[in-house]
Formats: C-alpha cells, sequence, structure tokens
C-alpha cells in the first residue's frame, strides 16, 4: 500500500507550478487509467511507449515515440506530460484529459470526445502544500514517504529534511524545487471552453463543443455546387459536384525531361506510304504537355474512377495539322494511349475516369504526286504492242503497191 501511495505522490509531483521538468512514473510520460470508479489504479494504468489492447477490442492504446494512436479508445483518467500526437480511428473517449498545459496535436479520421480535468490541491490553514525536490529527487522522510509541508513547516523541520535525504546546505529556498500537491482521486471534470481548445488543440479536423464536452472529429468534407475547376491552360468538370476547397493544379511539362522524351518518341513515329501516282508522308509533333492534378489544401486528391471531361488548350502556336489526339503520358514518360477528342472553341475535349499527365499531339499529312516510272517488262509489252500495227501497216502498203505495179505492167503490154 506504502508503494502504491509512493507512486501517487511522484504522479501528483508532476504537476509543476515552478519546476522545470515534470515528473512522472519513470519515463511515463502518458498516463491512462481505466477503471470508472477511481483515477488511478496499480493494475490499470499504462504508459506512453507501452502498448495495451487490441484494435478489435472496446479499448486500444498504442504509444510510439511522440505519436499515440487511439483506436476505440476509453479511459476515464488520460494524463498528458509532454507535446504528443494523437492519431484517432473510430470512436474514442477520454472522461478527464489532464495536458500539463502541453498542447496536443490531433490527426487520423476518428472522433475523440474529452472533458478537461481540473485538480484538487491541498492547503493546510489556508496555505498551500508542496512537495519539494533537490536534483530532481523528491525529498523523502524516513519512511519513503515524500513529504508533504508548507514553506514555514518546510523550513522549521529543515534539519530533519537534511540528514533524510543526506543534504549539505544550509537552508535557502531557491536551492528547491517545490510543487502545490494535489488528490488524484477527488479530481473532477472541468466543462471544456472554446479558448481551451484554441490553446491547447492543433488539429486540421473539425473541433467544438458539445454540452462541456470538446469533441474533435473528422466530418465529411463539404461539396460545392459547381463540378467544374479551371486553369488558363485546362478545363476539368466532374459529372459529381466537388469539394468546396478543391482547386486545379497545371503544370507544364512539354520543356521538361519527361516532355522531350516523349517528343523524341513521337517524333520518330514518322510514317511514309508511297503509291505509283503519290508519296504520302504523315507526321506528328507534340503541341502540348500538362500534369493535371486536382489539390485541397496544397495536397494531391486521387481522382479515380469517375467520370471526367477535360479540356486542353490549343496554343496559338500551335500550327495547323490535320487531326488532333490526346496522350496519356506515365510518370516515367511512357506514352500509354491515345485518346481521340475532338476541337471546341479552341480546346481538345475529352473524357477520362482519372487525372494525369496528358498532352496534345497534331498529326498533319503531306501529299507529293510522283511520274511512274515503266518497268522493263513494261517497255517489252509496249514495243510488242506497237509493232503489231506497223506490221500490218507495212504489209498493207507492200500489197498495194505490189497491185500498183502489175495493173502498170499490164496496161504497158497492153500497148505494145
Amino acid at each position: 500500500m506504502k508503494s502504491k501511495y509512493f507512486i501517487i505522490a511522484l504522479l501528483a509531483f508532476s504537476i509543476g507550478i515552478i519546476s522545470t521538468k515534470a515528473m512522472t512514473i519513470g519515463d511515463c510520460d502518458v498516463l491512462a487509467s481505466y477503471k470508472q470508479n477511481s483515477s488511478l489504479d496499480d493494475n490499470t494504468y499504462i504508459c506512453k511507449n507501452k502498448e495495451f489492447g487490441t484494435p478489435s477490442g472496446s479499448i486500444y492504446y498504442s504509444g510510439k515515440e511522440d505519436t499515440i494512436k487511439l483506436d476505440n479508445f476509453n479511459a476515464y483518467y488520460f494524463a498528458i506530460y509532454k507535446n504528443v500526437t494523437l492519431d484517432i480511428k473510430n470512436m474514442n473517449n477520454i472522461s478527464l484529459l489532464h495536458t500539463d498545459l502541453n498542447k496536443i496535436k490531433v490527426t487520423g479520421s476518428g472522433e475523440l470526445r474529452f472533458k478537461e480535468s481540473s485538480y484538487v490541491k491541498k492547503v493546510l490553514n489556508g496555505e498551500a502544500v508542496y512537495y519539494y525536490t533537490y536534483k530532481n529527487k523528491v525529498l523523502i522522510d524516513s519512511n519513503n514517504k515524500a513529504y508533504e509541508l508548507t514553506l514555514k513547516e518546510f523550513e522549521n523541520n529543515y534539519e530533519q529534511i537534511k540528514l533524510d535525504n543526506k543534504i549539505d546546505l544550509e537552508f535557502d529556498i531557491t536551492n528547491f524545487t517545490y510543487t502545490q500537491v494535489t488528490d488524484y482521486q477527488l479530481l473532477t471534470p472541468v466543462p471544456v471552453t472554446t479558448e481551451w481548445l484554441n490553446n491547447y488543440i492543433i488539429t486540421d479536423l473539425a473541433k467544438k463543443i458539445e454540452d462541456g464536452t470538446g469533441l474533435i472529429k473528422k466530418e465529411e468534407e463539404p461539396k460545392r455546387d459547381e463540378k467544374t475547376l479551371e486553369t488558363e491552360q485546362v478545363v476539368f468538370t466532374s459529372s459529381e459536384n466537388l469539394n468546396q476547397n478543391y482547386k486545379l493544379e497545371v503544370n507544364d511539362i512539354k520543356e521538361q525531361e519527361v516532355g522531350k522524351q516523349v517528343e523524341k518518341e513521337i517524333v520518330e513515329a514518322k510514317q511514309v506510304q508511297q503509291t505509283p501516282t503519290e508519296k504520302v508522308t504523315t507526321e506528328k509533333q507534340l503541341v502540348s504537355l500538362y500534369d493535371v492534378n486536382v489539390t485541397n489544401n496544397n495536397k494531391k486528391v486521387k481522382m479515380k474512377n469517375g467520370k471526367y471531361t477535360l479540356k486542353l488548350k490549343l496554343p496559338e502556336d500551335a500550327g495547323s495539322y490535320d487531326t488532333y489526339q490526346v496522350i496519356y503520358v506515365s510518370d516515367n514518360g511512357e506514352v500509354k494511349e491515345y485518346i481521340d477528342g475532338y476541337v471546341e472553341n479552341g480546346y481538345v475535349v475529352f473524357e477520362t475516369t482519372h487525372l494525369s499527365q496528358y498532352g496534345i499531339v497534331g498529326t498533319k499529312s503531306t501529299v507529293e504526286k510522283v511520274s511512274p516510272t515503266k518497268t522493263t517488262s513494261e517497255k517489252t509489252g509496249f514495243i510488242v504492242k506497237l509493232t503489231i500495227p506497223i506490221s500490218f501497216i507495212i504489209f498493207s502498203l507492200g500489197l498495194l503497191l505490189f497491185v500498183y505495179k502489175k495493173a502498170d505492167f499490164k496496161k504497158t503490154k497492153h500497148k505494145k
């Protein structure tokens, strides 16, 4: 029993009004008590850097480094003696929360309800009762019990205190640190105020007061009526309403390394097709390349598996192309997909399910007429075809000449 009260005394001493360092049980910077009818019990308290319970149980506490995880955590008393972060998940309740004037940072996705604690301090005949320390050690009597004395009693009993604690100093109160005694079993809750919340709770979660109880909770993000976000280069439209804090972030990456890699891949995809009468050359050029994201308080929001419409603005110097396509580019600069879009009011418009790196590719085809070049077989066939009518003409002329000569011979013979 004596050891129990000694522990309590040490805990109480940690509530320093003058001391420079709060004292706790060993290295216990956080103390939690689970017994519902007492603020402290030897078998039910736990210190930071230890774990208690399981995540699936009704009480779960995990203290590691400066972050304490609370998952369905329920405690009667929860004392924190240094600046820590509470990472909350699911529903958590603390009947009495004592911070020793330290700030608490709260993160996570759950809910935390609590009341501020108040200490009943000991007073004797109108004078405060203190614990005393010398070189960070509690001054104790011959029964290993901490001295609980007023300032006047401490001075009057100093000679005995010197002997019990082996101190070789004449009395000078400035050599000691003293802390007013508190009764841990008479803790009473004090309603939390807005000022208290603002002074001691640091969080991005919603914090408010309900019936004197502090409440920190991750609330559903408000939606905006608008479904469209836009910048000078890109217009983003969602099929669903958007959070009112969402902003569209667009970075031009055409001149960056990823853009140069994509441009090289596209230029090398030049195609040439030739027919007997014409040569068609198809060339592609990277017109623009953007990294498109939606942010909430400067943090990227994963926009996946949605129904979105993106409009990428055509630069004024984009040139004249026959067609435009949209490319989806991976983080390592690989063209993963060509997407068909259409031009509308100076934008290339397309639909997608996610945000990433998108660019515009312009395609232009040039047609060059070519003179037909005849082959040897074609030339031979042409000569053969030409020889037949020429032979016929020569034969016909020869026949006519023969008939004419024969008729002229007969005429000459007849005259003789």
